[in-house]
């Protein structure tokens, strides 16, 4: 083992010294943000980084209520996340967690940009805007997220699609149609999503 995996009472949560990773990681975020653990494991990248292991460190899933409690005085951050990653969509949008990370400098990386496909892109309001445009809902969703600054990553194994997904670039949504999508996210998903978020990191 090395030093970075025993630092947390035999918590195994960083084995970058085994990766074939050539000079330098570029961007290493943390997953989740476990409590009473993610602000060492920070602290940790926060090493690596000094010993430029890591270019950039990022977080993943993490509320504002959570980074303010990283950031607080007393842990002595020195540098500061470039990325915070968690799950943003037309079907899952949390503007005020956007804006939060935003206002601080934090680039915001879209996970699931297509929330879960299926049924939301039989959304008949969604359907309407990419016929105006003669593209496919999905990328209607994807160009959502460009036009709100988001990194916008998205998987697909069909080749067709990986060059529909980049095809984002030919037409722009008005501010009506960013109007329409914003408010395609419900209270009620929200509330789940965020509860499966609770959940989960207290799993870890």
């Amino acid at each position: 083992m090395t030093r970075r995996e025993k630092t947390m009472s035999g918590r195994v949560f960083c084995k970058i010294d085994a990766l074939d990773y050539g000079t330098y990681i570029d961007l290493y975020l943390i997953h989740w943000p476990v409590p009473n653990h993610y602000v060492q494991t920070y602290k940790e990248l926060e090493l690596l980084h000094k010993e430029e292991k890591i270019k950039h460190i990022g977080i993943s899933n993490f509320t504002p209520a959570e980074y303010e409690i990283l950031m607080a005085k007393e842990n002595n951050i020195k540098v500061l996340p470039a990325v915070n990653q968690f799950e943003v969509s037309p079907f899952m949008y949390r503007p005020h967690d956007v804006s939060y990370f935003q206002y601080h400098g934090i680039i915001v990386s879209s996970s699931k940009s297509l929330h879960r496909g299926g049924e939301c892109l039989e959304n008949e309001q969604l359907n309407e805007i990419a016929n105006n445009h003669s593209v496919t809902p999905a990328q209607v969703m994807l160009r959502w997220g460009i036009q709100k600054d988001f990194i916008v990553v998205c998987k697909t194994s069909n080749v067709g699609r990986m060059v529909e997904n980049r095809a984002l670039f030919h037409f722009a949504l008005s501010d009506e149609e960013m109007e329409v999508l914003d408010g395609l996210t419900s209270a009620e998903d929200v509330k789940a999503r965020e509860e499966l978020e609770k959940e989960r990191k207290l799993q870890m």
